[in-house]
């Protein structure tokens, strides 16, 4: 057991490690900074002495949301932007996040955030793999894509309509979950289903 204490002005808990208590580490592991008031550091490349891929964790901050946030570089779109030395060269927050924490993306799979669709999140609970077509009835059902006719007093519209059916021809839903998803009951996907509503609507 160490007899030295924290290296942070006040504390008085056990160093653990550079110098600092276990708490403040962890902190400034999760997020580059020490205390809750100081910024977040912005540097893209890890500075001599620090993994890579601990320096990698250290550019996200927990959001009020529960979103784990990209705090520094990022595009036009809002996804993160990191050193393409790690993961798979992509240079995208949201890809190296899933490799680091899964493994490699099969061939033909995107990373898609399907909990928060929140483009600068990295928190791998809250990613998935998937395809395009995934991808796309994603946006339709995060209101990302233009909104369609409405179906007399239905609460879907006609883009929502077919990101329900393409979410039953993936298989990867029940459609109990994905009632839950758009906010209606689940006779409303099972008459979608049987083609008893929106038969106008096909793949």
């Amino acid at each position: 057991m160490t007899d030295r204490t924290c290296s942070i002005d006040g504390c008085e808990r056990p160093a653990r490690k550079r110098g600092w208590c276990g708490t403040h580490y962890a902190r400034f592991f999760h997020s580059g900074n020490v205390r809750p008031d100081e910024p977040v550091r912005a540097w893209s490349t890890a500075p001599p002495g620090i993994d890579p891929v601990e320096w990698f964790w250290m550019g996200f901050a927990r959001a009020e949301s529960g979103c784990l946030e990209w705090q520094r570089r990022s595009d036009n779109n809002g996804y993160g932007i990191c050193s393409d030395a790690l993961g798979d060269g992509s240079g995208r927050v949201h890809r190296v996040a899933w490799i680091l924490a899964h493994g490699k993306i099969p061939d033909g799979q995107l990373v898609r955030h399907i909990v928060c669709n929140n483009p600068p999140c990295g928190d791998f609970t809250h990613l998935a793999l998937g395809t395009t077509v995934d991808n796309m009835a994603d946006k339709v059902a995060a209101g990302r894509q233009a909104r369609g006719d409405r179906n007399g007093r239905a609460t879907l519209v006609g883009p929502q309509v077919l990101s329900i059916l393409l979410r039953l021809a993936g298989g990867y839903e029940t459609q109990r979950q994905i009632a839950a998803r758009f906010g209606v009951s689940p006779s409303t996907i099972t008459s979608i289903t049987k083609r008893r509503t929106w038969k106008h609507y096909s793949l």
